[in-house]
Order: C-alpha cells, then structure tokens, then sequence
C-alpha cells in the first residue's frame, strides 16, 4: 500500500475531536484509538483502493494497445524482464475485464508469461534490492553479464563524482613530478575553453563512439532503462525544434542520462532527430567529467545556451527541468514535480517556437531512500546550499557493491522513460505576453498529469498521486 492511502486512513482519523495527532505517528494512532476510530480508517482506506482498483474501459485499452505495441515491436532495445514482470503484472491487477477486451487481455497475458519463460534471464539468479525480496544469496550466483553491469555503474556514477575526481587529481599532483604544474594547465584550459567555446561548443563535440561505447549499454541494462512513446500517434519531425521536458529529477536523472547515448531505442522511435541533454553549467568546471559530457553532446542549461540551440533547425533539446530543488524531493514511491511556478522552459518555448514534450520517468525516484524526506530543517540547509552552489547534495540510501542494504549505488529497479505527444506552441514570440505564458503552462501541466495517470499503473503502479510543488 502506498503511503498517499495510509496518509487517506489517517486523516480520517486526525479529524476526532480531542488531542491533535501527529500524521508521521501511525502506530500511536491505533494504539489510543477506539473501535469506531478505527473503522473510520478502515473505510477511507477502502475507498482509497476501491478508486485505485477502478477499471477505467478507455484507460484500460490504450494500456492494453501500448502493452500490445511494446511486445510486439520492442524496437532497437529488447525488452527486459523487469519490464515484461511489470505487464505481467498490470495484466493480473484487471479485474474485471472491460467488456470487448477479453480477447486482447488474454492474448496478452499467454503471450508475455511465454516470453517470460523463455527469457535468458528466467531461470538465473538476480540482485536482492528488486523490491527487497530478499535473495541474500545471490551476489554469490549473479552472472557475470550483471556483474559488468554493475562496474560500468560503479565507474559512471562513483567515480565521475566530484570530490572523487577533485581527490585523485590531489594525489595525482603528489605523487607525480611537474604534477601542480600539469594540473594548474589543465584548470587553465578549463577556464579559457568555457570562455572562448563555452558550453553550447559540446554540441560539435560530441563524439559517436563515445556514444556508442559498450559502458552505456551495460548502464542502461543495470536498471535497465527502457525509453517508450506515448503511442504510435506521436510524431517526431526531425526538422522542427522540440523541448522535451523530464521528470521527476529524482537524485542523479539516471534515464535523462541514457537518453543522450545511442543506447535509449530514440534513434529508432524518431529517425532523424537531433536530442541533446542539458545540464547546469557548473558540471562544465568539473575537471574529466566535462570532457565525459561533452563527447556526449550534453551542453549547458542556461536560458541562452537554450535559446540558441532551439533555433538551429532541427536541433531539439531535453531538459530536467525541476533541477537540483527537485532532487531533494526524491524518494521511492512519490511523485513531486517542482512545476507550480516553474515557468521558464515554457518561456523558452514560446519565444523559440518549440514545440513542449513531456517525458515521465517511471521509477526514477526508486533507486534511492531519501534520508531527509520528513526533516524540515536538512531541507533548509540544503537549500541555502543550493542557492549558493546551484545544486545541493542529498543524503540518500542506496545499496552497495556487494551488498543490497546500505550503499551510494542506485538499486536496481526498472525506469521506463515514457514519451508524451508534443504540445504546439504556435508562432514564436520574443516577448510573449503572461497570460500567454500562463496559458501554455497550464496545458502544458495537464498533459503531464494525463501521461502520469495513463501509465502509472503499468510501470510504477505502488506511487503516489503526482503533486505539483
């Protein structure tokens, strides 16, 4: 049960004359409460499910036609068998069947539970941070396919982190003659190549190979990272300008990430099209990671980085855009987006023509306990952070190398990036008007929502409702 139905019980229960209760304190709650207390709770918690389990027939058959088009036409990318355990699931989880769409129901269930059984990965042993199910012994059994999956993680994720990289290059300095010296050049190149080039240069200088290379393929396995459309009526013309917007951030934008190498399946999906990452530009200062992202095509977050990039033809651009504020939101099973107010990708939209395409990855804030979900004061502090150093760093809990409880690595679960229908803007406008923007920003918050609740219960069926902060 998701917390956003506990949280429905409680408040049933909060509203008793007498004491005030505190929401976070479940367990007190049952513990004073009486016999018809308690039956208040166990109605709202019923009504809470009842409206979860409710078959919507229209809902239900594009899940069942977008469930159909995966397994049928996989794409460039083979579907995992995380992915095809979540359609088994949604399969099971229709009751009762719409009437019409028996047949496609049934065809669909025979048709994944074979595939199911045949898949390599069937019978083999997989990591025990799936949903904490609990296989201790598997680190022992794990094939070594997983095992490069998860190095290729540990080097992307650990080693590429700043205070690692900021480390190994003090020692590098220690322990190698001339090495300040070297080191004092290469910060010097940093400083002139940003402001000679600057950022947008890392469109030129992305490489294919470093795209290509077999470290990203193993990265998008580990989760894996599945990227899928809306349906087949969304189109993609790779002559016009689009600015894909994804969330939720989650703590490290892991299928934001896989999207900018040639490992997503978007190259099939949308032939021809033009999609490079941004990111704050503050990551461009950070010695050997730049040089990472830039072969990558990633280029910089700044609105005129942006500007200029949607107006070369043909050149689109993907954006988290709930940013480091949005990390700290992260947390297994929520769905809050910073979007209320956020109005600048809109802005930027307008003025270029670009056409706006929500991107919702499932399970993205998944990978990771937050330790400071619930503390008020850890969220200030890391705001003043963020404020100061444009991003904040976040005390989560992941798994290890070697061991599924505690660790700074993402678990292992599925992120299925789904692709939204895109929303014209109409004819760009250098000073758009607010109610325009307003306008633009409202439907644009209407089509996220729309995408969330269409296929929340196929990828990501235990989240919250989606909260916009």
């Amino acid at each position: 049960m998701s917390f956003g139905l506990l949280q429905d019980g409680i408040n049933a229960l909060s509203e008793k004359k007498g004491p005030t209760y505190d929401p976070n304190d479940f367990t007190f709650h049952v513990a004073e409460a009486s016999t018809t207390e308690l039956e208040r709770v166990r109605d709202a918690l019923e009504k809470a499910l009842s409206q979860r389990r409710e078959v919507d027939p229209v809902k239900t058959r594009q899940r069942l036609e977008h469930i159909k088009q995966q397994v049928e036409d996989p794409g460039d990318v083979p579907l995992s068998i995380e992915h095809l355990e979540l359609f088994q699931g949604y399969l099971g989880r229709v009751d009762p069947v719409p009437e019409g769409l028996g047949e496609l129901h049934h065809s669909l269930t025979t048709q994944v539970e074979g595939m199911l059984r045949t898949h390599p990965l069937a019978n083999m042993s997989r990591s025990g941070d799936r949903d904490r199910s609990g296989e201790e012994g598997a680190i022992l059994r794990v094939p070594m396919g997983r095992r490069r999956q998860t190095m290729s993680i540990l080097l992307l994720n650990f080693f590429t982190g700043p205070f690692i990289i900021i480390g190994g290059f003090l020692l590098f300095c220690s322990c190698i003659t001339y090495g300040w010296y070297l080191f004092g050049l290469y910060c010097l190149y940093i400083f002139c190549d940003n402001k000679v080039f600057g950022a947008p240069s890392s469109i030129h200088r992305a490489s294919a190979w470093w795209r290509g290379a077999a470290i990203f393929r193993h990265a998008r396995d580990y989760f894996p990272v599945r990227y899928a459309k809306r349906d087949n009526d969304v189109k993609i013309d790779p002559s016009k300008n689009y600015l894909f917007a994804y969330h939720p951030h989650g703590v490290m934008s892991f299928g934001a990430q896989i999207g900018a190498t040639s490992f997503s399946g978007m190259e099939s999906m949308f032939p021809g099209l033009k999609l490079f990452l941004q990111t704050l530009n503050i990551n461009f200062f950070l010695p050997v990671m730049r040089e990472h992202m830039m072969r990558l095509g990633v280029g910089d977050a700044s609105a005129p980085t942006l500007m200029k990039m949607l107006r070369s033809p043909g050149t689109s651009v993907m954006l988290v855009t709930g940013g480091a504020k949005e990390s700290m939101y992260a947390h297994p099973r929520d769905a809050r987006v910073v979007l209320k107010t956020r109005q600048g990708f809109v802005r930027i939209a307008i003025r270029t023509g670009a056409a706006l395409v929500p991107v919702w990855g499932f399970g993205e804030n998944n990978l990771y306990e937050n330790l400071a979900v619930h503390s008020s004061t850890i969220r200030r502090w890391q705001r003043r952070i963020q404020r100061a150093i444009t991003f904040t760093p976040v005390l989560v809990a992941g798994r290890g190398v070697f061991t599924y409880h505690g660790g700074l690595m993402p678990r292992r679960r599925p992120i299925t990036v789904v692709i939204g229908a895109p929303i014209p803007v109409g004819e760009a406008e250098e000073q758009p008007s607010q109610e325009r923007v307003d306008q633009i920003h409202a439907k644009y918050l209407h089509a996220v929502q729309e995408l969330y609740y269409l296929y929340r219960d196929i990828y990501d069926p235990k989240a919250n409702d989606i909260e916009f902060v």
